[in-house]
């Protein structure tokens, strides 16, 4: 497999992963409907708090799973998060608790390792860029569905909070499960043309 294609998967996960921090462009339509800041404030701590958690044991499953499998059901979680908040109730605040906070963020933290682990193992010599691609994947993605659902796009404002939640459910599903046809680990032994391993 060309490697480079790992790149592109890798930057494809984070893209999605990183909507975890545009949860602050849906605040202003939940206030709306009666949503305390608060409120809001808490739907978005769940989804870190579930995030973090699930991450430290992904990285167990990582290597029972397998890296393709893992990054698949980190999407489909992800997707399913959102999608189920937009059909059972955008504006409810235990359903995007719930569908976002917790499912989201499951699949987010399902589906972060798999990037970096993937990447590293493909570039041992070159790290530090793959590792610096994949956050600037997620940083840029959560810029990007900002803007998108707010002052480019106007999602929210055209689509309405719902039916956003599901475009952008089925939007991360579709780029993850893309990004995760190169999530493979390379063979065994392998090593980039020209690489030297340093000593232990």
């Amino acid at each position: 497999m060309n490697r480079l294609n790992v790149i592109v998967g890798a930057v494809l996960i984070q893209l999605s992963l990183g909507a975890i921090y545009a949860w602050s462009v849906f605040t202003p339509a939940l206030k709306a409907a009666s949503w305390s800041k608060l409120d809001t404030q808490i739907v978005f701590a769940v989804g870190l708090i579930t995030f973090a958690v699930i991450m430290v044991g992904a990285g167990r499953l990582l290597t029972r799973w397998g890296p393709r499998r893992l990054a698949v059901i980190g999407g489909l979680l992800l997707g399913a998060g959102y999608i189920l908040t937009g059909l059972l109730g955008a504006s409810e605040f235990w359903v995007v608790c719930l569908g976002i906070g917790v499912i989201g963020g499951a699949g987010i933290g399902l589906a972060y390792v798999v990037p970096i682990a993937v990447g590293m193992r493909w570039f041992p010599d070159k790290k530090g860029m793959i590792t610096g691609l994949a956050v600037a994947g997620f940083g840029f993605g959560a810029m990007g569905w900002v803007k998108l659902a707010g002052a480019w796009g106007h999602l929210i404002e055209t689509a309405g909070l719902a039916n956003t939640f599901v475009i952008y459910g089925a939007a991360f599903t579709t780029l993850i499960l893309i990004g995760s046809l190169w999530m493979v680990m390379p063979p065994k032994g392998w090593q980039p043309e020209g690489y030297a391993a340093p000593p232990n």
